[in-house]
């Protein structure tokens, strides 16, 4: 992974995601701590909030796709992170003139989460037109490295500047590392724009990266598997802080750095080539759901075992070993097997299906936690999680046709 740094191309453009990672952690703190803690939030509006910033994704991924193929990606990357860092900006002055409001919160989320749809497809299609082969796969495990980093030092220092300097503070950070990484990015080399593509029809070139997910079977049972745990970590991320705040009385200082030293994430990134390469695809994928479901059962008990700390602590690193591992693997499967042409739509499609739940799973989180609490909410989604290994152990049409020859 070090040796790619070496490549400018490639080094400018994991600077961009690195730094863009910082300030969605940072503000993914922040903002709900906020909301929280200041504005006292519901369960309720945490789940609208939620629900804003996912319904982006279901509403906009197919579209922002198909139209990101008739543009410069990188340039579309630098309006996204310009357009993010003055939103962020917009909260701390309002902050600031004691006129942040939980509706403010909840309009700009919604309009960071839009503009974000179009950066994170530019992002994910961009990379295969920087490397190639196997060098997909450690490109992939160093940004995942990056997201692991910023999940531990977002919320630390959300939490650190906002048991110091003010919460204003913390947003003026988020909104550097947004600029950051516009800067980065507005330095990569990129080959012209596919003329041919810009004629084509725009809805024949949806349909195509429609049609590409559904007839591979195994990016099919890939999105079913991560629409599942998605639903279920929307539902457990509505009510978490709350449970942390209200449950277990623990600080946004005490929180922030619980979540950045529990964080396993950099043993998740390296270890997924090596299982991916060793047990295949789908055991690999399978590995990360059984680890994703145990750190989830782990959560709800800190309200009953002891050292609640040190339980709260064990689950986070527990998701955060499996996290990686997950997002590597599936992540460079698609991209190793779709070709470069259609790698927006792929992923927008992917996307788009992985995060249709994401919406639903807030809302239900908000409702169960309003009438079980968030305790009883948390274990509930530790099943659902756990359920999500059906999606993968449903024998796909290959395997079918070698028992069926098989047996024959």
């Amino acid at each position: 992974m070090l040796r790619l740094l070496k490549r400018p191309n490639f080094a400018r453009y994991w600077v961009s995601a690195s730094s863009a990672l910082l300030g969605s952690n940072v503000s993914g703190f922040v903002l709900p701590t906020i909301a929280v803690a200041q504005l006292n939030a519901t369960a309720a509006q945490l789940a609208i909030i939620a629900t804003v910033q996912a319904l982006a994704f279901p509403l906009l991924g197919m579209f922002a796709a198909t139209a990101v193929e008739r543009r410069d990606k990188h340039s579309i990357i630098v309006v996204t992170d310009i357009v993010r860092a003055l939103a962020m900006g917009l909260l701390a002055g309002l902050f600031l003139m004691h006129r942040l409001s939980v509706n403010a919160i909840i309009l700009v989320s919604a309009v960071v989460a839009f503009v974000s749809v179009f950066r994170d497809v530019c992002t994910q299609s961009l990379l295969p037109s920087l490397l190639r082969g196997a060098n997909i796969s450690k490109g992939n495990a160093a940004l995942e490295v990056s997201n692991t980093a910023a999940l531990s030092a977002g919320p630390a220092l959300g939490g650190i500047l906002t048991s110091t300097v003010g919460a204003p503070i913390a947003l003026v950070v988020d909104s550097l590392a947004y600029l950051a990484a516009a800067t980065a990015v507005s330095g990569v080399k990129v080959t012209p724009r596919d003329s041919a593509a810009i004629r084509r029809s725009f809805w024949n070139d949806l349909r195509e990266g429609l049609a590409w997910v559904f007839k591979a079977p195994k990016l099919a049972r890939i999105a079913g598997c991560t629409a599942t745990i998605n639903f279920a970590a929307a539902a457990s991320q509505t009510v978490s802080l709350i449970f942390f705040y209200r449950v277990l009385h623990v600080s946004p200082l005490v929180l922030g750095l619980l979540l950045a030293t529990s964080n396993a994430g950099i043993i998740g990134a390296w270890l997924a080539p090596q299982l991916e390469k060793r047990l295949g695809l789908i055991s690999a994928l399978g590995i990360a759901v059984g680890l994703w479901t145990i750190g989830r059962f782990l959560l709800p008990l800190a309200a009953v075992l002891p050292f609640p700390l040190m339980v709260a602590g064990l689950s986070s690193l527990i998701a955060n070993l499996a996290a990686p591992l997950y997002n590597v693997t599936q992540s460079s499967y698609r991209q190793r097997a779709t070709p470069l042409p259609l790698q927006a739509r792929m992923h927008a499609t992917m996307r788009t299906l992985n995060s249709s739940t994401i919406p639903i799973g807030a809302a239900f989180g908000g409702i169960l936690a309003t009438a079980f609490g968030v305790t009883i909410t948390l274990t509930i989604c530790a099943l659902i999680t756990a359920g999500s290994y059906i999606w993968l152990a449903v024998p796909n049409r290959e395997r079918l046709a070698e028992r069926t020859r098989a047996a024959a």
